[in-house]
């Protein structure tokens, strides 16, 4: 924490160590930073609008995915459209991405690496390119992963990262835009002249927000957290007038340090997941998803139950437990209250959210965690 307060002091210099240490890490020509993951895709999909050849108004996205992306998207005046998820891989369909290209001459595909499994990115990239769309490669939840020699969110026009808690990384919020496009990087810069500076208040309360994150991280304590006064754990809603700030140098700070840890860190949640999976693996009425595009940092490990009644009592028993099980994402997002419908209506089975449940796999998580969570769901599948 005490390298994270000099963040304070010279918030410039933090922000540029965080550049300098992103680039050197990704390979990117461009690194430009914002105080959250969807003030970055609102930066990019302003900028994208200003270069773009013809009038577009359409974005595509998974039908599941966070609800903060559809909220930058109208936010920047354009319409969210969703394109179902292969359940094996939790990547696109590959068809129905073709056909959404073609339908709905989208200004951009937004791929996203979901749990910290990489997607075929590279097949994205192009099938986006031959329509004449922007390619967006979401790394949210995979830095540090790779894909087809890449690291992940290096392909396609630009990538980003999050800050946010509960990824690789985290600096209480914060994202990170990677491109090799000067254009895009050109415009983006333009766009972030209207982003509001950060208040010391503001990188106060993020300090002391860390300090409490990391005590409470172990799953013992899992319970306590949301009964503390002051904690708002993370809100599943359509927002698009989220706060636009400059990142804090607290957040860059913040960043710089957890980065050291990256690459232990993942290694601990690949061997979390891998000992998951293997413990799971044959269970009948629970698939796991398998990444498409490369090996997974598995961020969480996802679970999709074929019996939505079967996932609800696992997730009771194991929060009941305290044991760090989350429904990620409680509902499609097309289905949140405020969220503009989608041009045609997707059939049911393209929400995923009533059979997915996903485990915690991050340092804290013991053998003895892992066990107890296992028993729990081969209980509730096969009572």
């Amino acid at each position: 924490m005490v390298a994270a307060s000099r963040g304070l002091d010279d918030p410039e210099a933090a922000r540029q160590k965080l550049r300098e240490r992103v680039i050197r890490e990704t390979g990117a020509r461009h690194c430009l930073l914002a105080s959250s993951g969807r003030t970055i895709v609102w930066l990019l999909l302003e900028a994208m609008k200003r270069l773009a050849v013809d009038e577009r108004n359409a974005v595509l996205l998974p039908a599941h995915t966070c609800a903060s992306l559809p909220s930058a998207i109208v936010r920047a005046g354009l319409t969210p459209v969703p394109v179902p998820l292969d359940e094996t891989t939790l990547d696109h369909r590959e068809g129905a991405l073709v056909e959404a290209l073609e339908r709905h001459r989208p200004l951009a595909l937004l791929a996203v690496n979901l749990f910290g499994m990489p997607g075929r990115s590279p097949r994205w990239a192009a099938l986006a390119r031959e329509a004449g769309a922007f390619f967006v490669d979401d790394a949210a939840q995979t830095l540090g992963a790779a894909c087809s020699g890449r690291p992940s969110g290096r392909w396609g026009d630009a990538g980003f990262y999050s800050l946010a808690r509960g990824k690789n990384i985290t600096a209480m919020g914060g994202g990170i835009l990677v491109t090799d496009c000067d254009d895009l990087a050109d415009a983006v810069e333009e766009e972030a002249k209207r982003l509001s500076p950060v208040s010391r208040r503001r990188e106060v309360r993020t300090l002391v927000e860390a300090m409490a994150f990391w005590t409470l991280l172990r799953p013992h304590l899992y319970g306590i957290t949301p009964h503390l006064p002051g904690v708002r754990l993370q809100v599943f809603e359509h927002n698009p007038n989220f706060p636009t700030r400059t990142m804090g140098g607290t957040q860059a700070a913040l960043a710089c340090r957890s980065w050291r840890h990256l690459t232990e860190s993942n290694a601990t949640r690949r061997h979390n997941g891998a000992r998951l999976r293997a413990a799971l693996a044959g269970l009948s009425g629970v698939q796991i998803p398998t990444p498409s595009g490369g090996e997974a940092v598995w961020l969480r490990l996802p679970l999709l139950f074929d019996d939505p009644a079967a996932r609800d009592r696992a997730a009771a028993a194991l929060i009941a437990a305290g044991l760090g099980a989350s429904i990620t994402y409680p509902q499609a997002w097309y289905h949140l209250p405020g969220c503009p419908s989608p041009p045609t209506t997707p059939p049911s089975t393209w929400d995923l959210a009533p059979r997915l449940l996903t485990l915690a796999t991050h340092t804290y998580v013991t053998r003895g965690d892992m066990a107890k969570a296992v028993h729990l769901i081969s209980h509730e599948v096969q009572p």
